[in-house]
């Protein structure tokens, strides 16, 4: 596709030398057709190997301080349609679910390894309301955070 925009540009050169302006004009539409041709065979543009596996490490260090998808696309510089996209067809995840699923588990970790509040614990991960934090994690464990904790901790007693 590109040699024949080059074939065509060559040609508009040369009918520069004479003058000849309508031709550019059919020129362009021959270019403005051959890209937009192009554009949809194209349309899906690779993502560079291993760029999804960058995208998780950054989450996995820095969930704390990602309120959602636009965090992350701005600090990959892209945009939030297209990594949110490249997320799913990558992992098969939505990325919220993704971002949401590692704050889960890192709190499940604080409720049982330290003495913070449910309410400290959901700050801490990242969640802006300790009532969707709640939410999440009773969807997730099927228990409140509350009981999760009362629960593990006899478990591990016993």
């Amino acid at each position: 596709q590109f040699e024949e925009i080059l074939k065509i540009v060559n040609a508009m050169q040369k009918n520069q030398a004479d003058k000849i302006e309508g031709d550019g004009f059919l020129h362009l539409a021959e270019i403005l057709k051959i890209l937009k041709e192009s554009s949809k065979v194209n349309s899906v543009i690779q993502a560079p190997k291993g760029y999804t596996n960058k995208i998780i490490e950054y989450v996995n260090n820095n969930y704390s301080s990602i309120s959602g998808l636009k965090d992350v696309a701005d600090k990959f510089y892209v945009n939030k349609s297209y990594l949110c996209r490249l997320f799913k067809r990558e992992t098969g995840m939505q990325f919220t679910t993704f971002l949401n699923l590692i704050k889960l588990r890192n709190s499940a970790y604080y409720l049982l390894n330290t003495n913070k509040s449910i309410s400290e614990i959901s700050y801490l991960v990242g969640f802006s309301t300790s009532a969707y934090f709640c939410n999440l994690f009773k969807k997730e464990y099927n228990l409140t955070p509350h009981e999760y904790k009362k629960q593990n901790s006899l478990n591990a007693v016993i």
